[in-house]
């Protein structure tokens, strides 16, 4: 079975993941930049920490959520139900051979 792929060789969640990796690293580095603004043993505001940290939680979370999607189209476009990967060319062959041994017994007649 051929799996036509949009993007060439790379498919479309994977092309999502990688996009979301960059925005991701780019949260980063603006989220240290934030952090490192603080001066060493300058105090900051009750508020303004629990912005940080609860922007930096959200970040996180957020990318983590995305993350999983993409991994469950990643799944999707790789033929993979249930944690499985599903092998048509073998249930072709298998559909094929039972075929083959129902009209060598004679049981049907409509079988090609």
């Amino acid at each position: 079975m051929k799996v036509l792929r949009p993007l060439g060789d790379e498919g479309i969640a994977q092309a999502r993941l990688r996009e979301l990796e960059k925005h991701y690293d780019r949260a980063v580095v603006i989220m240290e930049t934030r952090i490192n603004r603080i001066p060493e043993g300058e105090d900051i505001t009750k508020t303004e920490a629990d912005r940080l940290i609860h922007d930096t939680h959200r970040a996180i979370q957020s990318y983590l959520d995305a993350r999983k999607k993409i991994a469950d189209e990643l799944k999707k476009e790789a033929g993979i139900a249930r944690n499985h990967t599903i092998d048509f060319e073998a249930a072709r062959f298998k559909i094929g051979s039972l075929l083959d041994r129902i009209r060598d017994a004679g049981g049907s007649e409509g079988v090609s």
